[in-house]
């Protein structure tokens, strides 16, 4: 029997990963793992979606892997579904499209070959 276990991250711990994440050096598990576990947390209602998109934009937006950007993707379609029913989500709503243009098109044409 499998065991999953999740990771809470405070923010501030978050920001701490931001230059291993940006330059590579924390490892392709690693970073899946990351957005695995935050990805959960937002889900529960644990952590702001705003730390998040953070993460992403600053050190995740020149990530290569595919893999990660899969879990980007799962994210972001989490998020959607999450906003899809609060209308007092409008400011983050407006926030995670933002996010979604600038730091995924670039990714998504490069992996479908769409310019």
């Amino acid at each position: 029997m499998l065991n999953s276990r999740r990771v809470q991250y405070e923010p501030s711990y978050l920001d701490s990963f931001l230059p291993s994440i940006a330059s590579g050096e924390l490892s392709e598990l690693n970073r899946l793992s990351l957005l695995d576990d935050l990805t959960a947390s937002v889900q529960s209602g644990r952590t702001s979606a705003d730390v998040v998109l953070k993460m992403i934009s600053e050190g995740f937006r020149h990530d290569e892997s595919y893999v990660v950007w899969s879990a980007i993707a799962n994210f972001f379609s989490k998020l959607n579904t999450l906003l899809a029913d609060e209308e007092e989500a409008y400011e983050l709503l407006k926030r995670f499209q933002e996010c979604l243009r600038q730091v995924c098109r670039p990714h998504f044409c490069v992996f479908h070959e769409i310019s």
